[in-house]
């Protein structure tokens, strides 16, 4: 059954709680892949439109870091970034880079597999739907509205509407560049603030179910070192 499309307008500040509690809510239905959560942001640098996921990568990064510096590693599951501004994943590398993701986690003994990918992407619509954040429990297919053809990646994916579907990959790609830099910012905001909100929820979550211990039936979520449980 496919899922359900959730859009958010990221002008109404007051729906990026609903967002954040809808993308808690779907990660939740992963317990078994908690202990390493990975967030692949895809877009590129070079065309304003499409930066919108390396700027949501680099802001959550630098959050992220500064989050961690405030909690105690034991609760943390691992998570990675994927696609910022220094280091962005496109159409060009997106398979290499996920070819080398997949390397690196099995250096460290990690299954890329059984691990959570949260993928963030630029995406075209409908002009009603223009500054609308969506949200869905299933995967991306990145370059799809430029009739690009890529892997589908994820298990849950957030698209961020920076411009209007036209009736040809080139008008389409026209919009893109002509994206107004303060209405992607706006987006990136929004995703990468309603992610951090979630992330933060997820570490105080895991932090009560290790304190309190689990009741019998519940799931087990593993931490980061692959080798404990809570």
């Amino acid at each position: 059954m496919k899922e359900p499309v959730y859009y958010y307008s990221c002008k109404e500040r007051r729906q990026l709680l609903n967002f954040s509690n809808n993308l808690f809510e779907m990660m939740c239905k992963y317990p078994d892949s908690l202990h390493s959560i990975a967030i692949l942001c895809i877009g590129t640098d070079k065309v304003t439109g499409d930066s919108l996921g390396p700027f949501v990568g680099h802001q959550i990064r630098k959050q992220l870091a500064s989050l961690n510096g405030t909690r105690e590693k034991a609760f943390l599951p691992d998570i990675r970034i994927f696609g910022t501004l220094k280091n962005p994943v496109h159409a060009v590398n997106l398979e290499e880079t996920l070819e080398t993701i997949k390397k690196d986690y099995k250096k460290k003994g990690i299954d890329f597999e059984s691990c959570l990918l949260v993928v963030v992407d630029a995406s075209l619509g409908y002009p009603n739907h223009l500054g609308c954040v969506t949200l869905t429990n299933q995967p991306l297919t990145p370059g799809e509205g430029v009739n690009k053809k890529l892997p589908q990646v994820g298990q849950i994916s957030v698209t961020g509407i920076i411009g209007e579907a036209r009736s040809s990959s080139y008008k389409s790609q026209l919009s893109l560049r002509h994206t107004k830099l303060s209405d992607l910012m706006e987006l990136a905001d929004f995703i990468s603030d309603g992610i951090m909100d979630c992330l933060k929820r997820l570490y105080l979550h895991l932090s009560i179910v290790y304190r309190n211990g689990l009741p019998d039936g519940s799931h087990t979520f593993f931490l980061h070192n692959g080798k404990q449980q809570i």
